[in-house]
């Protein structure tokens, strides 16, 4: 303790001090230099980790502004479907309404259309009641004037000599009308017994039940004697005689016992054999 009593003892330990605290300050120093190394090694390390984290988070962020930018087209999309949606929604709701109105006026046409059928069935029944009608008159009257047309016919060919010309009959009037070119003029020298008095033929107009041979058997008594009518007429074997059609008589095979006592009026057997017509 002496030693440090005087001035160089506490030089000397003032020195050793000294060398211990700076030591001691260089070590601490050294310390500070390692923890500074290691603090820019980690300052280092962490600028690298945050330029990585940075990176990643520009391509987080990128990404996000993608998926942002695929959002809204996907938005816009959306809202084109629903548009698209709605107009195909207004386009059915039409559909619907002119279906509902086609089906309208389709129950209205059917409707009409069946009303205009009834109406056309109603009118062809009248028509054919009046046909019918007709023809009965045209019948009543044909057998009222067929005496008024013999006596006239006899009547006739008496002022004329025996002959009536061979383009003119008899209209059931009673004037004089042109015969259709169709009819031939019936020719044969002989003639039946009592009709020299009568022209080469005479007109006979059909009626409603009337063929062949009843006509024949009416104006000859002999109903086999339809063939002489149909050839005069130009008629082939098996052709129909219709009502209103005008027919040549050929008077060579008329029999005035036949005729003048009437035998079977023509129209009036209707059960005759029609083949023949």
């Amino acid at each position: 303790m002496r030693l440090f009593e005087t001035a160089a003892g506490r030089i000397v330990l003032f020195g050793v001090v000294a060398v211990v605290l700076c030591g001691v300050f260089a070590w601490g120093v050294h310390l500070l230099n390692v923890r500074l190394a290691a603090l820019e090694t980690s300052v280092a390390t962490l600028t690298v980790r945050s330029e990585v984290e940075r990176s990643e988070l520009e391509g987080l962020l990128q990404a996000l502004q993608e998926m942002a930018q695929l959002a809204g087209a996907a938005e816009d999309e959306l809202t084109h479907v629903a548009s698209l949606v709605q107009e195909v929604r207004t386009q059915v709701a039409d559909l619907s309404s002119l279906s509902r109105e086609a089906g309208g006026h389709l129950d209205t046409a059917v409707s009409r259309s069946h009303s205009l059928a009834d109406g056309l069935e109603s009118h062809e029944t009248r028509l054919r009641t009046l046909d019918t009608q007709t023809l009965e008159l045209q019948s009543t009257l044909d057998e009222a004037l067929t005496a008024l047309r013999s006596s006239d016919l006899l009547q006739l060919a008496a002022a004329r000599g025996g002959r009536a010309p061979a383009d003119e009959v008899v209209t059931a009037s009673g004037r004089l009308a042109l015969q259709p070119p169709a009819l031939g003029v019936g020719g044969g020298s002989s003639r039946g017994a009592g009709t020299d008095d009568l022209p080469e033929w005479i007109p006979y107009p059909v009626r409603l039940g009337d063929n062949l041979w009843n006509i024949s058997t009416y104006f000859t008594g002999n109903p086999l004697l339809y063939r002489e009518i149909a050839a005069a007429n130009a008629l082939e074997e098996g052709a129909r005689i219709y009502p209103g059609r005008w027919l040549r008589i050929p008077s060579h095979i008329i029999m005035p016992e036949a005729w003048e006592a009437g035998g079977q009026t023509p129209g009036a057997a209707q059960g005759l054999d029609r083949a023949l017509d």
